[in-house]
């Protein structure tokens, strides 16, 4: 994934990213999810280990992610039980 990550300033502008089609996906609060502004979000499933701690993140792929299979490939493993020790390693999950 080197190379093809976009960090975005927050939340907020993740999401801008992901209903704009700029990216395929996206890492973003539930709160965000549930913004009105994202209806049109796509589909999105918790990560797991989140919901646990101070805010539950889900990953949202766009309608143009969700057709790209380095997209589909992210989410499936942000679902699988392998991801767990990743994102713990960068602060996510339970506290």
């Amino acid at each position: 994934l080197h190379g093809r990550l976009v960090i975005a300033a927050d939340g907020e502008k993740a999401a801008e990213l992901v209903r704009s089609g700029a990216v395929d996906a996206g890492i973003v609060e539930m709160t965000v999810i549930l913004d009105p502004r994202n209806k049109g979000f796509g589909s999105h499933a918790a990560l797991p280990g989140s919901g646990g701690g101070l805010a539950e993140l889900r990953a949202g792929l766009s309608p143009a992610g969700a057709q790209k299979p380095p997209a589909l490939d992210l989410i499936s493993f942000l679902m699988s039980g392998a991801a767990g020790p990743v994102l713990a390693r960068h602060g996510y999950g339970p506290r």
